[in-house]
């Protein structure tokens, strides 16, 4: 899944951004990133006061497990969802899931309306 994602990055990249030939520059930047962080410490993370969902796949491929376990258990009153049958893309492997677990999350911090837009809403297909 990897592997198919860095390939549609690349159009992406390509299609959308301003600096089209920018692309390699940019996945340096960003493999730098993924090999050094999260790196944030456990009193960090407590000082995060919004609400949080550490959200994880089952089958992710990306963040080590134990990284998300960590972000979760310090950050206070956060929550933990290990959606079933996917990677770290859940969006483009099952966008209902996604779609449906965001406004669930949502919903239950009271962000948005009951009724109106959020109730309606329906799932997101990238």
């Amino acid at each position: 899944m990897f592997n198919a994602y860095e390939a549609r990055a690349r159009v992406e990249y390509e299609r959308l951004s301003r600096t089209p030939g920018g692309y390699a520059a940019f996945y340096d930047q960003m493999l730098k990133m993924w090999t050094s962080q999260p790196n944030m410490t456990d009193r960090d993370l407590q000082g995060i006061r919004v609400p949080v969902w550490v959200v994880d796949g089952d089958h992710e491929e990306v963040i080590k497990r134990t990284d998300t376990l960590f972000i979760a258990d310090n950050i206070p009153n956060s929550g933990l969802l290990i959606q079933p049958e996917v990677s770290h893309f859940s969006l483009l492997q099952d966008p209902d899931q996604f779609t449906l677990d965001i406004l669930r999350f949502l919903q239950a911090k009271g962000i948005g309306k009951t009724s109106g837009a959020l109730a309606d809403a329906r799932p997101i297909y990238a």
